[in-house]
């Protein structure tokens, strides 16, 4: 018969907080353990102690309450000090969910003023007194002795950390929170380490930095309590909102259930607010209205949530409004306490170069509001697309200002904010690498019959969509103010920079020297013209038809809205244009008034400098062409080989890539170093995933995204496929698509077309561009000669 196991005497050693700052669960089970020992007075009120605290971060503060007064009762029969442990507990726990019952002097009469300093900053903090927080959490600090449990000096700095990020003191919450984090480590408090990760995760928020910030907040989950888990998922969706990525916010909330699943009041109450945000940046005002009123009724008017709700309440009210505002300040306010990170301390407050650069546009200070707003952007243009939600509050503030005030260079300025640039380098992430190859398998897959690999694209496109918040950085910005630069280069082109600014579609138009701003129709009726014209062109080519008398008439009156009232700035010019996020789906060269003219589509101004650089240079580079067709596409291996012929008798070593040859990972290998590539293949072009624009080769289809994780590309690159022309607006407005990522990557012009291609019809005119261009004319006027009438463009520079 096997002995009994002996009784385990429970370790008092340490104190409870302590013991559930290693391991909740462990702390758990062996507290309960004691207690079915029947245990002395001393060991039960510890056990009870410890398991009152585990309730309450297992997301169960009542039950918590209940456990740490039992305790208190238990402790009454050994000493003050074991009684004075379990009601501070019980007190911190009312103080953390609004309530009163926490106060310093009472709290500081007892022996460890350390832990009471410490229970009264979080109380504060809670309320939104951060200053008075950081304050008890130094005092606490300067009471840490020999006798301090171990787990009470990180605890400080992590929360005196927290406190300071809402402070906007990054440096000093920076500094505390590393150092809490090698103590944690150090001190082997596991639980307690993930808390420190959760802080930091806030602070990287706060600096912009979201992928490093939902790193540390999905590293911070790793044997976390359900509580913190959710805790952690509803400020990854906090940071999402920052971000400007409310569908990411909106996936990360659901992840649990919503906020109604989020469990116990402060979860709930953050899960609420975040959810309110979620649906006032979805413009669904009542529904956040009703959200905020329900978080501030459930808290002391005086609690920070209160406040926080508060706030959001009056955002709905400010961005609903009918009325301009008086001034730029108000506005932006509104609009960055939609994102304005749930714990945040106070008045909505923006940075303070947000701050100043709204009082500079009030006071039409345009050139040193954007100064004041230049900031780095994530490497992926995607991602660049969506960050920065408060910054484009303010420039739209100060679009609209220079509009009114007739100030067309400053207008133009502000355009160019937020619209893509070029990347520094090539992205070398290789997990969001691996998500594109799983991407990519499940297309093949599909292709091939497999049914299941159809779900999977979802999966996999919704994981890299959210996964490109790496740190892939692009380029510092060189200035957003370009205009001496186009005076010099434009030589006598036109530049047409197009935007929607309160509802009107407008122009900016750089020519001659001059620059005017002019106002050209409401967006909405050039948007279903836009729709009319493309829709029309598209149905002509699938149909095997000519122009028909509609298409025509469309052409037409759209040409008449978007050029008509620029004849005379334009005049006869070639033109370079900016599209607005309205007109980003047109084949430019099929509207009348720019048939048979020169034309050049690029995201900015800025990046048709860049372009045109590159092409200016095209002449020094003497890597050779790249020719390459995927499967199934009629007639591509006879316009392969006419390409490569007329580049080989143009003295151009040109590599052809066909069959097991053609593939994705042959491709990115051979990009980079050609002057020139030709790619054939069924192109496909989804407006609401524009990044997963793609060619169809051998292995699967060869992604706009791929094209980001080029170290560079080809000074000329000619997609012969349908769509891949066309662009779609990022919420900047930046337009997204396989042919802006090229451009992203140094390519100086691609050649690309926004409608259906007939393959069989398209070989003649691409041989006629190649043998153009290879005797010197321009990519834009070879396009405009041979390859326009069937819905090329050429972007970038030509």
């Amino acid at each position: 018969m096997e002995s009994p196991r002996p009784r385990r005497p429970f370790d008092t050693t340490d104190d409870p907080a302590t013991l559930v700052a290693r391991d909740p669960a462990a702390a758990r089970a062996h507290a309960e353990e004691v207690l079915a020992s029947a245990p002395d007075p001393g060991a039960r009120a510890h056990a009870l102690c410890t398991i009152g605290i585990c309730q309450h971060e297992e997301g169960d503060p009542a039950a918590a309450h209940r456990t740490l007064r039992l305790a208190a009762a238990a402790a009454d029969t050994v000493g003050p000090e074991a009684t004075a442990r379990a009601r501070q507990a019980r007190l911190a726990i009312r103080a953390l969910r609004g309530g009163p019952g926490l106060s310093g002097p009472a709290l500081d009469r007892h022996a460890d003023a350390a832990a009471a300093l410490l229970r009264c900053g979080v109380a504060d903090a809670q309320r939104g007194h951060f200053p008075r927080a950081v304050d008890a959490l130094d005092a606490a600090l300067e009471r840490v002795g020999p006798s301090t449990p171990g787990r009470l000096p990180p605890a400080l700095l992590a929360n005196r950390g927290l406190a300071l990020v809402y402070l906007d003191r990054i440096d000093e919450a920076a500094d505390a929170l590393a150092h809490a984090l090698d103590l944690a480590d150090s001190r082997h408090l596991g639980y307690l380490r993930s808390a420190v990760l959760q802080n930091l995760g806030c602070l990287e928020a706060r600096r912009g930095d979201t992928s490093e910030a939902l790193r540390l907040f999905d590293e911070a989950s790793t044997g976390s309590t359900r509580s913190r888990r959710i805790a952690l998922q509803i400020d990854g969706a906090d940071a999402l909102l920052a971000a400007g990525l409310p569908d990411e916010a909106r996936r990360r909330l659901e992840s649990f259930g919503g906020p109604g699943a989020a469990g116990p009041l402060l979860g709930e109450a953050a899960a609420l607010l975040v959810d309110a945000k979620h649906r006032l940046a979805r413009g669904d005002r009542n529904a956040a209205l009703a959200q905020a009123r329900r978080v501030r009724a459930r808290f002391a008017p005086d609690s920070l949530w209160a406040h926080l709700a508060g706030t959001v309440e009056w955002s709905a009210r400010c961005l609903a409004a009918s009325e301009p505002s008086a001034g730029a300040r108000r506005r932006t306010a509104a609009r960055c306490a939609v994102y304005a990170p749930t714990g945040a301390a106070g008045a909505v407050r923006p940075t303070r170069d947000q701050a100043a650069a709204a009082a500079l546009v009030d006071a039409g200070r345009h050139a040193a509001a954007l100064r004041r707003l230049a900031a780095d952007l994530p490497g992926h243009a995607e991602a660049a697309g969506h960050t920065r939600p408060r910054e484009r509050a303010i420039a739209a503030e100060g679009v609209r200002r220079a509009l009114a005030e007739g100030r067309a260079e400053d207008v133009l300025a502000w355009l160019e904010y937020g619209r893509s640039g070029r990347g520094a380098a090539a992205c070398r992430d290789h997990m969001w690498a691996g998500l594109l190859e799983r991407l990519r398998d499940a297309y093949r897959r599909a292709e091939e019959g497999d049914d299941t690999a159809l779900g999977e694209i979802g999966h996999w496109s919704a994981r890299l969509a959210a996964a490109q918040l790496h740190r892939c950085r692009s380029a510092p910005p060189r200035g957003t103010h370009v205009l001496e630069e186009l005076r010099d280069r434009l030589g006598g082109r036109a530049l047409v920079s197009y935007a929607v600014v309160d509802g009107d579609c407008v122009a900016v138009v750089v020519s001659g020297g001059r620059v005017d701003v002019h106002v050209l129709a409401p967006a909405a009726r050039v948007a279903e013209e836009c729709a009319t014209f493309a829709f029309d062109v598209r149905m002509s080519v699938l149909r095997g038809e000519e122009e028909g008398e509609g298409a025509a008439l469309s052409a037409r009156r759209l040409g008449g809205m978007l050029l008509g009232p620029l004849a005379e700035a334009v005049g006869d010019r070639p033109v370079v244009v900016c599209p607005a996020p309205v007109t980003q789906e047109l084949p430019w060269g099929r509207l009348p008034p720019l048939r048979g003219r020169e034309v050049c589509v690029a995201p900015s101004a800025r990046s048709w400098l860049d372009a045109d650089a590159v092409a200016g240079a095209a002449e020094e580079v003497d890597g050779p062409a790249v020719v390459a067709y995927g499967p199934q596409v009629p007639g591509a291996a006879a316009e392969a080989g006419l390409v490569r012929e007329v580049l080989r008798g143009a003295g151009m070593e040109a590599r052809l890539l066909a069959g097991p040859e053609a593939t994705v990972a042959e491709l990115r290998g051979s990009l980079p170093g050609a002057r020139v590539a030709h790619l054939i293949g069924h192109g496909g072009m989804a407006p609401e995933t524009p990044m997963l624009a793609a060619l169809l080769f051998e292995d699967g289809p060869l992604f706009a995204y791929d094209a980001e994780m080029l170290s560079a590309a080809p000074r000329l690159a000619v997609l012969s496929a349908c769509w891949l022309g066309m662009s779609t607006p990022a919420p900047s407005g930046a337009p997204l698509g396989m042919g802006t990522a090229l451009l992203s990557r140094g390519a100086g012009t691609v050649v690309a077309s926004a409608v259906p291609v007939r393959d069989r019809e398209v070989m003649g005119p691409m041989g006629r561009f190649y043998r153009a261009v290879t005797t010197g004319t321009p990519p834009a006027r070879a396009v405009a000669d041979h390859l326009a009438e069937h819905g090329f463009l050429c972007l970038g520079a030509g």
